[in-house]
């Protein structure tokens, strides 16, 4: 049986964005997608993954300082983070699911989303496309002008797609095998 908080994922609308990653587009490999919760006992998804590729013509964010924030680096560690008491939660992880999963909405049941947040970790070392971007609301905008401060931007990302592990060798090149030590048996398993 599904767990309870799926309960709504067939009508819940996909979009793409959420939180805590620098800005930049990169290739990402998922190494677990579980739950978890924090001292407060709120609970969360949480997607555990590794930078594989970062593409250098990405557009950088700024901090509160107004430096650039660097892109993450291959072997980089990153993490997404949904609140499941969020009001986007079932939005978040429909948009996730469906990107990394390569379904389509119609696909995904609250039995599909127990079973990928599940100990069998079937995103386990899949490739995904990612983008990061900064966005700064209207009503941040208009707060930080009034109170002579620089505006607190937000964090956008978008689950592009699943990418193939041949598309991955590609992008990544030589060091890829120091990244993904499985590599040779995900192209065969893609070209089977």
């Amino acid at each position: 049986m599904a767990s309870n908080k799926f309960k709504g994922v067939k009508e819940a609308k996909t979009k793409n964005s959420s939180e805590y990653f620098h800005p930049g587009r990169y290739i990402v490999q998922i190494e677990a997608v579980k739950a978890t919760s924090n001292y407060k006992r709120e609970e969360f998804t949480v997607v555990e993954m590794q930078t594989i590729h970062a593409f250098e013509d990405s557009e950088r964010g700024v901090n509160e300082h107004g430096s650039e924030i660097p892109l993450h680096r291959a072997g980089d560690s990153v993490s997404y983070l949904m609140k499941v008491q969020s009001e986007y939660y079932l939005s978040d992880f429909k948009t996730f699911a469906c990107a990394a999963g390569d379904m389509t909405a119609e696909e995904l049941t609250e039995e599909r989303c127990a079973e990928i947040e599940g100990d069998k970790n079937p995103l386990g070392g899949v490739f995904v496309e990612v983008l990061v971007k900064q966005s700064v609301s209207k009503k941040e905008r208009e707060a930080a002008e009034k109170e002579k401060r620089a505006p607190r931007a937000f964090t956008r990302v978008t689950w592009v797609r699943q990418v193939p592990p041949s598309e991955v060798v590609e992008l990544a090149g030589d060091g890829i095998t120091d990244l993904v030590p499985n590599i040779a048996d995900l192209l065969k398993a893609e070209a089977a």
